[in-house]
């Protein structure tokens, strides 16, 4: 590049050209071309606007080398993620975790989002799958501060959090009580025992209670139990401990495996309201059911929603009562209301369960392998002789099968509060979101790597998926609402959303994707505007 002066005879102006050589493959020769720059005024060169312009911008990009024009930096999903925002900011989950854990709220969150997206993932993924997302924590999160994350989560900050979304909600519904069961590799929980099969890996166990709002089907409060969990000691011990963070009544939904006598009568005595599973065979259910058993099957008692048939009784159940400082007995009845459901899709399944194993039963039977814990049922199902030979013959047990048969398809449910049959069906069905929602934690807990080999470590992902549960039930609670689960499952819905981008340029603000109609009409189910 040179400078070329060219003097314009008519103006009597001298022109500062900057001459650039360049070889031209046509015509074979050396060529130039002229940008004007400006001109001599005086034998001083003066630049003109467009050279000048030139020039101070060279200079700044010289001032600031790595000054570029605005491109773009990132694109991340988004979709998903702004759902699980605007829920934290709704229930108030956001708010309370920053006032209990200022400094690491947003990375908890950002693990909670993780396991309720990536349901079926370990922690171990999250650093690859952040790095896809927008999430409250937009920096690493490698596993070796999870695993320091975890351990900073104290018993008194879990408490405080409880205390804070107990207040949301406990003035304006009943609490309902859980326990689910889970297994662990995790050898130092204190409150864990072990179980396993002849073979398998004994494994420890220790049981979860979780207390969620009857309404809302939100949960509150969570606990890690010792293993006896029917015991009614137990939930008494419970009750004591979360006395304060339960300023209202507490109504119980417990499974069959709580049933006894002696904890319908302690659940009377100490005013508490309970909905309770109960096995159909047992005589003071039988004695209700006998007089209706085919009246269930009508179609005056179908409820179509549910495809199922049912019929409520209002009874008394024989209380009694110990006087502490007598020991007299007193018997009293109480109220209580016997629900009773047929399920003909039910039935076939009870059927072919019952009928595979008896299967089973006759196979041990004619290979002479019998199972010692099968002696009962080999009792009960079969007339079984043995020759001196040691062949053995049998016949089936028609009573018994008949028996056990006409129950095929029904079971019921007690309850000294809930009169209508569906509705007492609802509240009961709402126990499998908490077990859903635990049963990934169960997966999560079976692992066997060192990352879970510190108990507070655990203790700190229990927190974790107890914070994803909260947006698991939330977002269950609008499918249900809107009857979404009749073309979504819950992981479709998500993924629909997740494909939305956010796009990350610099010098600009962060700018969302194209979104479909179906997209807006899914925020707009749970009450959103769409993300922009």
């Amino acid at each position: 590049m040179s400078l070329v002066y060219v003097r314009n005879k008519k103006n009597n102006t001298t022109y500062v050209y900057e001459s650039t050589a360049y070889w031209d493959k046509e015509k074979q020769q050396s060529r130039n071309t002229r940008v004007c720059i400006g001109k001599l005024v005086d034998n001083e060169f003066v630049p003109n606007k467009q050279y000048k312009l030139q020039q101070e911008l060279e200079q700044l990009r010289q001032e600031i080398p790595n000054l570029q024009a605005p491109t773009e930096s990132a694109r991340k999903f988004y979709g998903a993620t702004y759902l699980l925002e605007r829920i934290g900011d709704h229930y108030g989950i956001t708010e309370d975790l920053q006032r209990c854990f200022p400094d690491t709220y947003k990375q908890i969150l950002s693990l909670a989002f993780f396991l309720v997206l990536e349901e079926n993932n370990t922690i171990s993924r999250f650093p690859k799958w952040a790095a896809t997302h927008v999430l409250p924590y937009n920096e690493d999160l490698q596993p070796q501060q999870c695993s320091t994350l975890f351990q900073s989560v104290t018993e008194d900050l879990k408490q405080q959090f409880s205390l804070l979304q107990t207040a949301r909600r406990s003035d304006r519904e009943y609490l309902s009580f859980d326990i689910s069961s889970a297994s662990s590799y995790v050898e130092t929980f204190k409150q864990s025992k072990y179980r396993g099969a002849k073979g398998q890996d004994m494994l420890a166990q220790i049981n979860l209670t979780l207390v969620c709002g009857e309404e809302s089907r939100m949960p509150v409060y969570y606990k890690k139990l010792p293993n006896n969990i029917s015991d009614l000691f137990t939930l008494k011990k419970i009750l004591k401990d979360i006395n304060a963070l339960i300023t209202g009544k507490i109504k119980f939904v417990l499974d069959r495996d709580f049933f006894s006598e002696e904890n319908i009568n302690a659940l009377y005595s100490n005013h508490y309201k309970f909905l309770m599973g109960t096995r159909i065979s047992l005589d003071f259910i039988q004695q209700h059911l006998a007089p209706v058993r085919e009246t269930i099957k009508k179609r005056s008692h179908y409820h179509p929603s549910h495809q199922l048939g049912c019929y409520s009784i209002m009874s008394a159940w024989p209380h009694e009562r110990v006087k502490k400082r007598t020991g007299e007995i007193v018997k009293t009845e109480k109220r209580i209301y016997v629900h009773l459901y047929y399920s003909e899709q039910l039935a076939i399944e009870d059927k072919v369960a019952f009928y595979k194993r008896l299967d089973l039963l006759e196979e041990e039977l004619y290979a002479n392998k019998r199972v010692s814990s099968h002696k009962d049922l080999y009792e009960k199902y079969f007339h079984v002789k043995q020759s001196s030979a040691r062949r053995i013959s049998f016949t089936l047990n028609q009573d018994a099968i008949d028996a056990e048969q006409k129950n095929f398809g029904y079971f019921s449910l007690l309850s000294n509060d809930i009169k209508e049959p569906i509705e007492a069906l609802e509240v009961y069905r709402g126990r499998s979101v908490i077990e859903n929602a635990f049963s990934n934690l169960k997966e999560r807990l079976n692992m066997r790597g060192t990352a879970a080999s510190y108990e507070q470590n655990l203790e700190g992902k229990l927190f974790v998926q107890f914070i994803a549960h909260l947006f698991v039930s939330a977002i269950d609670n609008t499918m249900k609402e809107k009857d979404l689960y009749r073309t979504y499952t819950r992981s479709e819905l998500l993924d629909t959303l997740d494909m939305i981008e956010q796009f990350q340029n610099l010098g600009h603000s962060p700018r969302v994707g194209k979104l479909t109609d179906e997209q807006r009409t899914l925020y707009e189910h749970f009450g959103l505007d769409a993300p922009y």
